[in-house]
This record gives structure tokens, C-alpha cells and sequence, in this order.
């Protein structure tokens, strides 16, 4: 690609598993979903903010083993069809894969086989394998974010592919980022906005349109 470096960035739910939410996942294993309903609707409503909405979420697991909760969860996600395979593909490429999440670290980190180039997700605080708090890392826009990593990296945003289902996916897909596939997607924007829409359960479609677009860039 005559020394240019390009970035595949994904959504971790409903993306590179097959799971809507890791927090409502989290919820039902932990059977703690009422309660999460009520931190929501103050969310929603705005009386609270993203932070302090997922602040609240975490206090209901204050307490749990996270190495119980990492069996259940192990137990549970189903990884997206193909997408060990898509991942080798395009960092044997040369493509740096990374994941940008509002969902939690201990659903990615229940992935096994999988290597990626950065991670930027929530992440449990624990304290002698017991879950204490959340240290906040992403919220609903992802756009500082892609920003940081494009810049940290040296990667212009001509050379970058997002990957996402949901609205929290839009603030990606609105910067001048190279090329936007929309994955089985759940918001109208988001289409809108996506140079590709695949609409089927296998992330090997989506890593060949982004090697294609990576052997493209090396061409020009």
C-alpha cells in the first residue's frame, strides 16, 4: 500500500457479537434489569447523565465476583458469525483493528482468540476480583474518540473504515472518516449516512468490502 496505514474501527454489540446491549446482558444474567429500567428513564429523560447513568447501572453489581460473572458471560455471548476470521484477515493486511464501545469490558473481554490493535470501552473497577465501580471511557458520541485514535495513531481520517449498528454510531459515521458500513443497522441515520449496508449476521462480507477499499487507497 506504498507505506500508507489505514484503521478498521467496530462497535462491539450487535456488531462483533451478537448481543443488542452488553449492559442489558449484564442486567439479565445478574437479574437486575428492573432496576436498570428506572436508571434508563432518568437517562432519557435527561435528569441524569450519561456517567453517572452508567455510575448507577454498575452500583446494582457492587459486590459480584467478576470472575462469576465472566464464566456466565463466557457462557453466553455469541461472537458474530466470522468474526475471529474477519479480523485476522485485515490485520494480516496490514490494517490496524480496534474496537470503540459504549458497552462493558467484561463482554469483549469473554472473545477469546482475538487480537486487536486498541480498546476503547468501559471498564469494571475491581477490588480483589469484586466489582467496585466503572471508570467511564466512552459515552453516546464516539467522535473525540475516533478523533484521538486518528491522531494518536498518525492514520488520517481518509484511511479509516467504521463499523456499527446503533445511534451511538452516527457521531463516527458524520466525520469525513474514508468509508462507513452500516451493519445489520438499527438506525435510520445510520444507513443514511453508510457507504455499504450489510444486512446479514457475517462480518467476512464486511472485512472484503474494507480490504477492497484498503487495496484501492494503496493504489492511489
Amino acid at each position: 500500500m506504498n507505506g500508507k496505514k489505514a484503521i478498521a474501527v467496530f462497535d462491539l454489540d450487535g456488531t462483533f457479537i451478537d448481543v443488542d446491549s452488553s449492559w442489558r446482558l449484564i442486567h439479565r444474567i445478574l437479574e437486575t434489569e428492573k432496576a436498570a429500567e428506572d436508571n434508563m428513564k432518568l437517562y432519557m429523560k435527561g435528569e441524569i447523565s450519561y456517567e453517572e447513568w452508567a455510575k448507577r447501572d454498575v452500583a446494582l453489581w457492587t459486590g459480584v465476583s467478576m470472575k462469576y460473572l465472566a464464566e456466565k458471560v463466557k457462557a453466553t455471548v455469541k461472537p458474530m458469525k466470522n468474526m475471529d476470521t474477519a479480523v485476522n484477515l485485515l490485520r494480516r493486511s496490514g490494517i490496524a483493528v480496534g474496537v470503540i464501545s459504549s458497552g462493558i469490558d467484561a463482554v469483549l473481554s469473554s472473545l477469546e482468540n482475538i487480537e486487536l490493535d486498541f480498546i476503547k470501552i468501559n471498564r469494571m473497577i475491581l477490588e480483589n476480583d469484586l466489582i467496585r465501580g466503572v471508570k467511564v471511557e466512552v459515552g453516546f458520541d464516539k467522535r473525540d474518540i475516533l478523533m484521538s485514535i486518528s491522531r494518536d495513531m498518525a492514520v488520517p481520517m481518509r484511511n479509516i473504515a467504521v463499523v456499527g449498528d446503533g445511534e451511538n454510531d452516527v457521531s463516527m459515521f458524520e466525520l469525513p472518516v474514508g468509508l462507513r458500513i452500516a451493519f445489520n443497522p438499527r438506525s435510520r441515520r445510520l444507513a443514511e449516512l453508510a457507504d455499504y449496508i450489510v444486512s446479514y449476521k457475517d462480518l467476512l462480507p464486511v472485512a472484503k468490502i474494507i480490504l477492497d477499499w484498503f487495496s484501492d487507497l494503496g493504489s492511489k
